[in-house]
């Protein structure tokens, strides 16, 4: 079995989780005003951490390695911080409560 057939089995069974965990979430949904109230209880902090963590997450694996490769871990801990406050900071001044309305 190669590298192709692997994947595309992978893939099946996480599309097949997803699926299952749908369903069963769908029990606990009544209308679309549940997506919209659920954003509207949390706070801006909440908000901003909840952005952070998949920004963090996205680009510590696509920038992180690319800038240590590139620069060493002076060049990685300078792209972190730019990220923090060009990237999220900003965010969580501008846009977040703007988003919130």
């Amino acid at each position: 079995m190669g590298i192709i057939e692997i994947a595309l089995i992978g893939f099946a069974v996480y599309v097949g989780i997803m699926i299952l965990l749908s369903e069963r979430a769908m029990k606990w949904i009544t209308s679309s005003s549940d997506y919209l109230v659920a954003g509207r209880e949390i706070s801006p902090w909440v908000n901003w951490f909840a952005v952070s963590a998949i920004g963090y997450a996205g680009t510590a694996i696509t920038f992180g390695s690319l800038f240590s490769i590139l620069f060493g871990f002076w060049g990685n801990l300078a792209w972190a911080i730019m990220y923090s406050i060009g990237g999220v900071f900003l965010y969580g001044l501008i846009f977040a409560p703007t988003l919130r309305l």
